[in-house]
């Protein structure tokens, strides 16, 4: 199956609105299952079924109906693995909680130390140099996540394993997963946020400039230092308009699909040397590489124009994308007028206090 024939057919999955690359639940689309179920049916004639032979009774296939319910056609053992990514699709967002306890969400997507599994920068990656360490962190993030995938396969494949997973039409579960796969969904998810927290080059291939979230809802991002602030804009995977019609974000999402059958792919050629006696990491290694090459390189400016550098001062690259960006930037959890009338309220204050404190102790290790 094609990449564009594999998008084509998931139009109707992703022709709803929604406002970021997220995960499903009673207010928001899910982005991430979607992307993941799309570049896996892309993918899908190269994918091996894997260890146990038959899945496993219980809770998943409800789950599956609420997650992917239009992949309901597919064998149960494929479906099954499937279910597996898109949880390990959904954790780096959730980690197991619910998406109506905003006060731990913002905890999980602020924490100064987790921003590279979502491709975004840390609190050291700070100027222009910021865009190199901020890929590598999240190429760190991909690499370190396959390899566990991976292992899981080598060493105990006959072997699930047990997750948290919050569903808030349903409630929350202990879940039972394919290692590999949850491992696999957990790269893809980066992978798929690197389309919606970067500046990528006109044909999305080239990574131009990477952006920031924890400083712009710390109050402290100032741009030349920090980068562009995380824009709920760009984060949509909403295909077709609600109100206009018109087409919106299609180049993006159909680039994340094809990045994701393209990581997919490059996995099970590393599983299926594992099973023909290859045991170490080295052909992971080259496969992932060949796909980190083609999607998350830095762009080099001189192959963009007559530009020494991407910034503020020449539009990023005169970035096409540059405009939409700029909409919807990430605010503060509370805002100037906002007083802490509520205990959550004052559980947001102390929140940004020990956010910007963790800031200022990364700057004095520096």
């Amino acid at each position: 199956m094609s990449v564009r024939v594999g998008c084509v057919l998931l139009l109707g999955l992703l022709a709803s609105p929604a406002r970021a690359f997220t995960v499903e639940s009673g207010f928001t689309t899910g982005c991430h299952e979607r992307i993941t179920a799309a570049g896996f049916l892309v993918s899908r004639a190269s994918f091996p079924l894997v260890e146990p032979e038959e899945p496993p009774d219980g809770e998943w296939v409800r789950l599956a109906d609420y997650l992917a319910p239009e992949t309901g056609d597919l064998p149960p053992l494929e479906r099954f693995i499937l279910f597996s990514l898109i949880v390990g699709a959904r954790a780096p967002d959730t980690e197991g909680g619910s998406l109506t306890n905003l006060s731990v969400l913002r905890a999980v997507h602020s924490d100064p130390e987790g921003q590279y599994p979502h491709c975004l920068r840390a609190a050291d990656d700070d100027y222009d140099e910021g865009n190199a360490s901020a890929l590598e962190g999240c190429r760190a993030s991909i690499l370190e996540n396959l390899r566990l995938a991976f292992e899981s396969i080598r060493d105990e494949p006959d072997e699930l394993i047990e997750v948290p997973l919050t569903l808030d039409n349903y409630g929350s579960f202990d879940i039972d997963v394919n290692p590999a796969a949850y491992h696999l969904g957990r790269a893809l998810h980066a992978l798929e946020d690197s389309f919606t927290h970067t500046l990528r080059t006109p044909d999305l291939r080239r990574v131009v400039h990477v952006m920031n979230y924890e400083a712009a809802i710390a109050g402290d991002l100032h741009e030349e230092r920090d980068g562009i602030a995380h824009s709920n804009a760009v984060d949509s995977c909403a295909i077709i308009a609600s109100v206009t019609g018109g087409v919106v974000n299609r180049d993006r999402v159909f680039a994340a699909i094809e990045a994701v059958a393209d990581l997919i792919r490059a996995f099970v050629r590393a599983i299926t040397d594992l099973r023909a006696g290859e045991t170490d990491l080295t052909v992971l290694a080259a496969e992932v590489e060949a796909v980190l090459l083609k999607w998350l390189q830095l762009a080099d400016p001189a192959d963009l124009g007559d530009f020494t550098e991407c910034s503020e001062a020449n539009d990023y690259c005169d970035s096409p994308w540059l405009e939409s960006a700029r909409l919807e930037p990430a605010t503060p959890v509370l805002g100037c007028s906002a007083g802490p009338t509520s205990p959550s309220a004052l559980a947001g204050l102390v929140f940004l206090g020990l956010l910007a404190l963790a800031r200022a102790r990364h700057r004095r290790r520096r």
